[in-house]
């Protein structure tokens, strides 16, 4: 009877039992039969280039992340703004040049050298950057003044994330710093000039409340010397009344009772008239309500509102009733009544 023959075993079950086999007993590779002896060989060089596969793949992942390690250097490295690692304590761990640069330093070793207190202008600061940081979790655009290498004074905004561990403990700050000292002083220039704008405000101010008060004084005052020239022309106007009347009119009653001829009464008539003119306003009103009458003109129509005929008045200034008549034409048409029927003598009279 035929003895069956053992199925060789698969190649990865015949390596992890040859592999149990020598970690006992070296020497028992020899026991192996040749025909697992060359699967195991073939196992060995499949396994063997998976090996170099992945190893390559390695590689490649390495060098993959030596390139973004220098992508990101360098980004750090040419961003314009501050970025940085620090201990809760404030003691800087990593910062990009840019920082470095904007503390007037040329190395991160310069700056890890000074002592965290000295970076700051008011350390009391920093104490109340981290108690807001407490609060609020994260910050965003805290301003803060930093010491420059030169001794100068730096506005800075810092922007701060913190980094906690497993255990939610604070282990790092990380944070973005932006120079914000051109931005200060343009603030605080424009502050002054706002400043000084408000003063000369002020002084303007106070300079026209000071004008305004004398303006008022003088406008007192003017109403005071109105109300006393109007005084004084009603005393002049009653004086002048008063000597008419006391001084001239009774010589004109005691002409008109001697003998004289009708020319003479008719001169004395005027004169009289004339006189009474001198104390009522109708000369200036009608000069003042027609001001492109002549002075010859004011004078007839003087004579005509006293009830005078043309021929009479001709006779009393000396010229020809046409004249007279023409110059009556004149006052009608420069008074509105040369289209009109209205009586010139009733017009005049209205005017008293």
């Amino acid at each position: 009877m035929k003895k069956n023959k053992a199925k060789p075993e698969k190649p990865v079950k015949l390596r992890k039992r040859t592999e149990e086999l020598l970690n006992k007993n070296p020497a028992a590779i020899k026991k192996i039969p040749p025909r697992d002896m060359r699967n195991l060989l073939e196992d060995l060089q499949i396994y063997q280039i998976e090996l170099e596969n992945y190893s390559n793949a390695l590689q490649k992942a390495h060098e993959n992340l030596i390139e973004s390690k220098e992508q990101y250097r360098s980004f750090l490295a040419n961003i314009p703004v501050g970025v940085f690692r620090s201990t809760p304590q404030g003691k800087l761990i990593a910062m990009n040049l840019a920082l470095i640069r904007m503390l007037g330093y040329e190395s991160e070793e310069e700056v890890l050298k000074i002592p965290p207190v000295n970076l700051y202008v008011d350390p009391a600061r920093r104490k109340e950057l981290m108690e807001q940081l407490r609060i609020k979790g994260s910050l965003t655009d805290f301003e803060i003044q930093l010491r420059h290498r030169d001794g100068s004074d730096i506005w800075a905004a810092f922007s701060i994330r913190p980094v906690e561990d497993d255990q939610r403990n604070l282990i790092y700050l990380d944070g973005i710093v932006c120079n914000i000292t051109e931005r200060k002083q343009a603030e605080e220039a424009l502050q002054k000039a706002h400043g000084e704008l408000e003063r000369r405000v002020e002084k303007r101010t106070k300079e026209l409340e000071i004008k305004t008060i004398s303006l008022e004084e003088v406008n007192t005052a003017l109403k005071v010397l109105l109300k006393k020239r109007e005084q004084d022309k009603t005393e002049i106007g009653n004086d002048v009344l008063t000597n008419v009347k006391e001084l001239i009119e009774p010589y004109f009653e005691k002409m008109k009772k001697t003998e004289l001829d009708d020319r003479q009464k008719a001169l004395l008539s005027i004169i009289e008239s004339n006189l009474n003119e001198i104390t009522t306003p109708f000369t200036r009103k009608i000069s003042m309500k027609y001001l492109d009458l002549t002075p010859k003109e004011i004078q007839i129509a003087n004579l005509i509102r006293h009830g005078n005929s043309s021929v009479k008045i001709a006779k009393l200034m000396n010229i020809s009733p046409r004249t007279v008549d023409t110059h009556r034409k004149n006052i009608r048409k420069k008074i509105g009544l040369d289209k009109k029927k209205a009586n010139l003598r009733s017009h005049l009279l209205s005017l008293y």
